[in-house]
């Protein structure tokens, strides 16, 4: 499946058509039907479709089949505030160099801001569920070391 075919799933099944959604994203119906022909990859859209249709980015891009990511696997595992501080000091880390090396290749264009600003959740959202996996592999180990 591609990630065109994808769109077209996901907007048939909420019963819209091309232009309820370019308009729900704010651009214009050609420029969502070229999303869903594959013509156009839709990367400065992506954080808005993900919350339309309520889905990750990475099930809309065909990177992933699971509509919600593996929230499942760890919806019961929560970070302490320390976890929490550590990613997003780690995230902003990455991302200051990720920005010094896009200005230092080719300036800073709006297009490229936004490119950062997905990249930026994506990262955010992934960080967030490996560190709850790996928290709940060590649970899941110290249990085991106890019996």
């Amino acid at each position: 499946m591609t990630t065109g075919q994808r769109l077209k799933m996901l907007r048939e099944q909420r019963g819209q058509s091309q232009a309820d959604i370019a308009k729900l994203l704010g651009v214009g119906r050609t420029t969502y039907l070229k999303y869903e022909s594959g013509e156009n990859r839709p990367t400065r859209k992506l954080k808005e479709l993900s919350a339309l249709f309520n889905v990750t980015s990475d099930y809309i891009m065909c990177l992933s089949n699971d509509p919600h990511g593996t929230q499942h696997l760890t919806k019961n595992i929560d970070l302490s505030s320390k976890e929490e501080r550590e990613i997003v000091s780690d995230l902003e880390d990455m991302m200051n160099s990720m920005a010094s090396a896009v200005y230092e290749a080719k300036g800073t264009e709006q297009e490229d801001m936004e490119d950062m600003e997905a990249l930026q959740a994506t990262l955010h959202a992934a960080m967030i569920q490996a560190k709850k996996i790996t928290k709940k592999k060590k649970k899941k180990k110290k249990g085991r070391n106890h019996h």
